[in-house]
């Protein structure tokens, strides 16, 4: 995705915390990682933009499936990282990296299958990854929309994966991987269950980043946007994968538009968006 953003979208409500131009806020330095290389953006004043300086080029090596359409990245331990494609398919799943911090190299290793037992066609969609360093896992999720090929709402890409790896080797455990859905959740809520199953394009439900902090996972919501209003989904980690409707909140967050959550990071006290 993209790497830049209106800083005058950044918001403050709760958890999530205003890291762009308003009156009387100083935006603080944020690393920004994208395959494109490292970059520091840093606005301040209450007419600032966000301001990128590249600090460093990352050489990729080795092939991500998927046609390069890489849509995050997560990262345990010294190097050992995930990323994820919203073109794969079960079988394919996510796919193994190494990130050398003093060679600024990106190795990308061998596929990790999230379903290999599922053989269809149709893409998991994934769309966000994150990483819970004291467990050790990953966790990825789908985009939980509707298929813009097909035009139709499947379970593929309805799914959020938990990744166990061992804490030395960073190998996945022998039946680490689970699986389970916020889309029957969803449906039930009263903001959100009206866009479950509508194009994207119709304001339809799509969940495009994820953050874990606090034994907590955070969804970041594309679309829909209602009357100037983005979401968040929040949930137990743990629960999120124990029970059949695991308790959920949604976080609405003020934003101009056609806006949506393109991403997101726990910094701090609170989170970086990434917004458009």
């Amino acid at each position: 995705g993209p790497v830049q953003a209106p800083a005058e979208q950044m918001v403050k409500t709760g958890k999530f915390r205003r890291e762009g131009v308003v009156s009387g806020w100083m935006m603080r330095w944020i690393l920004c990682a994208s395959l494109n290389g490292l970059a520091m953006l840093s606005a301040s004043g209450a007419e600032a933009r966000w301001h990128i300086e590249k600090i460093q080029e990352v050489q990729v090596e080795g092939r991500f499936e998927g046609e390069l359409d890489i849509s995050g990245l997560a990262m345990l331990g010294e190097g050992r990282c995930l990323a994820v494609s919203d073109e794969t398919r079960p079988a394919q799943g996510a796919q193994w990296c190494v990130y050398d911090k003093d060679q600024a190299r990106l190795v990308v290793g061998e596929l990790l299958p999230l379903a290999p037992e599922d053989k269809s066609k149709v893409e998991l969609d994934l769309e966000g990854v994150a990483a819970d360093p004291d467990a050790p896992c990953f966790y990825a999720t789908g985009s939980h929309g509707v298929s813009k090929k097909k035009g139709r709402l499947e379970a593929e890409r309805c799914r959020v994966f938990r990744i166990a790896v061992d804490g030395n080797t960073f190998a996945p455990l022998g039946g680490g991987i689970q699986s389970a859905s916020l889309l029957d959740v969803l449906r039930r809520d009263e903001k959100l269950g009206q866009a479950v199953g509508r194009p994207l394009q119709q304001r339809g439900l799509n969940i495009e980043g994820l953050a874990f902090k606090a034994g907590r996972l955070f969804f970041g919501v594309r679309s829909p946007n209602l009357q100037g209003r983005a979401f968040v989904v929040e949930t137990d980690a743990i629960r999120l994968f124990s029970e059949e409707a695991p308790p959920v909140t949604v976080h609405e967050l003020p934003m101009a538009a056609g806006f949506g959550i393109r991403e997101l990071a726990p910094w701090r006290d609170g989170f970086v968006l990434l917004i458009g």
